[in-house]
């Protein structure tokens, strides 16, 4: 499909990747890679792969908090995705074989329950930002340290803040303190 009428300014062209056909175009043609649901341990990997310089950006998913319905909300996001082949095998190459096998299995039986158990608490850790504003804020360091530079941070809400908005906004403040939110 062509344009009838062109931007007036250059518009940057982001590419999502998780397989290497996608993360060598993203370093060909785009100014940047889009990541999601990739943890901090394969960020170098696949900025290798991109190998153009290039912005990298990764979608986070934030669940702060640490009770079980944190735990049984993370692991239900994670399965969804674990159901998709494209994730699946990002998931594996991640070092999650066997649980995306597990999770594919008991899916597959009709025991979607069974499917939530078989994430382990590794795949949560690794590929989610849980539990308190620090813990939260050395998970973010860690995609820093592993060569991400823009984090894009998805913050759902299980657990009710005891502040209500108050408690969102320092959380917000917590991850971009030198931007005041309002």
């Amino acid at each position: 499909m062509k344009l009838r009428r062109p931007p007036r300014e250059r518009v940057p062209i982001y590419i999502a990747a998780l397989g290497p056909k996608m993360l060598r175009l993203a370093g060909e043609v785009g100014e940047g890679v889009v990541f999601f649901l990739c943890g901090p341990r394969i960020i170098p990997e696949l900025l290798t792969q991109v190998g153009g310089d290039v912005d990298s950006v990764a979608r986070l998913i934030v669940l702060p908090g640490s009770g079980n319905e944190v735990r049984l909300a993370a692991r239900r996001g994670i399965v969804t995705y674990a159901l998709v082949p494209y994730y699946a095998r990002s998931l594996a190459r991640q070092g999650f074989g066997d649980e995306v096998a597990a999770i594919g299995a008991a899916w597959h039986s009709g025991d979607r329950e069974a499917a939530a158990g078989q994430v382990s608490d590794a795949m949560v850790a690794e590929l989610l930002l849980t539990g308190t504003e620090e813990q939260i804020g050395e998970r973010l360091a860690a995609y820093r340290q592993a060569g991400l530079r823009t984090p894009v941070l998805a913050i759902g809400g299980v657990e009710p803040h005891r502040a209500g908005d108050a408690g969102l906004r320092r959380l917000l403040e917590a991850f971009a303190p030198a931007r005041a939110v309002g």
